[in-house]
């Protein structure tokens, strides 16, 4: 309704009519009204998007430029203190500049830009403001963080939200649920931005010693989250988020692993039911993993360790582990080739294999990689629907593989 007669008075008030106030419309950003909010939304975007790029620099030059887009601003600085008046209009300045920015990253100059990331970074740690002012940082950093990335800590942006999604208690205060909606929504909107940026952070998180469990056990539960909605980005980054999750859980970190193994497990789990190339067998608590750079790389759970890596043969589409948990299968797209190894070789086959094939005759091998035992080639009529294959063991020396029901085992 609000949009509706906004949208029919210039028409009713003619020339007289001015333009709607930005700044006002920012304060119901982030309102506990929804059908104010989403009314302020609708309208600050059609006038965003109505006006040309001209009257769009304006904006962004008189925002940036005059509230300074930091908390306190100038009177801050003289130590002059600011009223919630004025803390409210700063951070309306700051939601007009990260809107426009979101959509025309080139009408923000560098400056604004760098300053304007550097206040939602502090607003999303909490340094600033209150719950309200945080869940807009959060939506914001996450709505423009195209732009926003090459200026923010992304792995400390990644964890104030993380730690907001557990809804944990921070700062003496309880994170309320709707900061938990808002955390969990602005972490899939950076992952549909930056996957390679996001899955960095998460693995960095689960391979730094100096994390604590909290840090480690939201890592996990976001891999997992990303597995389920957004399983398609993941993907080229999955063998780093396994080698992560891996790590993790070594033995030498006793008391660690116990408080993280079950958010690991759902983790692999996740990993497991969204992609083909990601296989696990319970009972040797072997896990296999197959890459993009051709590389399919097995892990001991039990003791956390890599047991060896593959050469596919090319990007490894799809593996799978038999079920006596002795060989793992492996098929490599576009070449369109089916490998098994055995995971665990013994040493005499591994000297045997030395002898039978001399350096100076066998075909460069990537460092640390394992030719394997057995090969074949499919034939091109197989591969016209190469990007949904998986791989099944129907029997101990059966492998199958769908859609290609009738290619023959190995």
């Amino acid at each position: 309704i609000i949009n509706f007669y906004v949208g029919k008075l210039p028409g009713e008030v003619g020339s007289r009519f001015k333009a709607l106030s930005l700044l006002t419309l920012a304060q119901y950003w982030q309102s506990s009204d929804g059908n104010l909010q989403r009314a302020a939304r609708t309208l600050i975007l059609s006038t965003v998007h109505a006006r040309g790029e001209q009257a769009l620099r304006a904006e962004v030059f008189y925002w940036s430029s005059q509230r300074k887009l930091a908390m306190g601003g100038l009177a801050a600085a003289a130590g002059v203190a600011r009223g919630p008046a004025e803390d409210s209009d700063v951070l309306s300045a700051l939601t007009i500049v990260c809107v426009i920015g979101a959509d025309y990253p080139w009408l923000v100059p560098l400056t604004a830009r760098s300053t304007a990331a550097g206040q939602l970074q502090a607003l999303v740690a909490g340094e600033r403001g209150g719950e309200r002012a945080r869940m807009v940082a959060m939506e914001l950093v996450s709505r423009g963080f195209g732009a926003f990335a090459a200026h923010v800590d992304t792995r400390a942006v990644v964890r104030r939200l993380l730690a907001a999604m557990m809804a944990v208690e921070d700062d003496g205060g309880a994170v309320s649920f709707e900061a938990v909606v808002a955390a969990k929504s602005a972490l899939l909107r950076m992952a549909a931005a930056d996957m390679t940026a996001v899955s960095g952070a998460a693995a960095a998180i689960l391979a730094d010693d100096g994390e604590g469990v909290r840090e480690r056990r939201g890592a996990l539960q976001l891999v997992a989250l990303l597995a389920l909605k957004s399983a398609a980005r993941l993907r080229p980054h999955v063998a780093r988020v396994a080698a992560a999750i891996v790590q993790a859980i070594e033995p030498k970190r006793a008391t660690a692993r116990r408080l993280v193994i079950g958010a690991a497990g759902a983790a692999l789990q996740g990993l497991v039911r969204a992609f083909p190339a990601v296989a696990f067998h319970a009972a040797s608590q072997c896990l296999a993993v197959g890459a993009d750079d051709g590389t399919c790389t097995t892990y001991d759970l039990r003791s956390a360790t890599r047991t060896a890596v593959y050469d596919g043969g090319g990007r490894v589409a799809a593996v799978a582990i038999s079920p006596q948990g002795d060989r793992v299968a492996s098929f490599a797209v576009p070449a369109g080739v089916l490998s098994v190894w055995d995971p665990a070789p013994s040493a005499l086959a591994m000297f045997a294999r030395s002898l039978l094939w001399p350096a100076a005759d066998a075909e460069p091998q990537p460092p640390g990689s394992v030719a394997p035992t057995k090969t074949m080639a499919i034939p091109p009529a197989y591969l016209h629907d190469a990007h949904e294959i998986s791989l099944a063991w129907t029997a101990d020396r059966t492998c199958m593989s769908t859609p290609l029901q009738k290619m023959p085992p190995p």
